[in-house]
């Protein structure tokens, strides 16, 4: 979880990023995702990063595609359910992967559907339940708002891990 960042004494410690999104994604959100992971790793922070990321389609594929295609680091958080789970179940599996995926890291990144509906919404309000920053990231205009430009990213996640998560840009 939090903490995992830069620590004192000179060591770099590991940033776990949290990438997530939905399914649904528009080739402009899909664009985005992989630049911003080159822009991070086109950073000096990009070599302390393991990226977290689930195992649905959309953001998610496109995010573990990007990083085995960089050669970075990915982890690939699966859900803990069976084929003869209900629905209910099932669902309440996947609830359970995206709080520890956001408990194990330092921050969240999230393309959310252009909805605001699906499951990427749970990542997001389990992030501000844990008290990790959370950077909602669109691709370009038109949408009524874009979040950041890849290139804003890296300089958004070093504010974030020099110091405390929570005195920089609050959720």
């Amino acid at each position: 979880g939090a903490g995992h960042g830069p620590g004192g004494g000179g060591m770099k410690e590991t940033t776990y990023v949290a990438m997530v999104g939905t399914r649904r994604a528009v080739n402009a959100q899909r664009d985005h995702v992989r630049a911003v992971l080159h822009m991070l790793y086109a950073t000096d922070l990009g070599s302390d990063v393991v990226v977290l990321t689930g195992h649905a389609g959309g953001i998610c594929a496109e995010t573990e595609l990007t990083c085995r295609a960089l050669g970075q680091a990915v982890v690939v958080m699966q859900p803990e359910y069976r084929p003869d789970q209900d629905h209910l179940q099932a669902v309440k599996a996947l609830y359970a992967r995206d709080a520890a995926m956001v408990r194990r890291a330092d921050v969240v990144l999230a393309w959310p559907a252009l909805d605001r509906k699906g499951g990427t919404e749970e990542e997001i309000r389990q992030a501000r339940r844990q008290g990790r920053p959370c950077l909602l990231c669109m691709g370009d205009p038109p949408w009524e708002w874009a979040g950041v430009t890849p290139e804003q990213v890296p300089g958004w996640l070093a504010g974030l891990v020099v110091g405390p998560a929570q005195d920089r840009l609050p959720l």
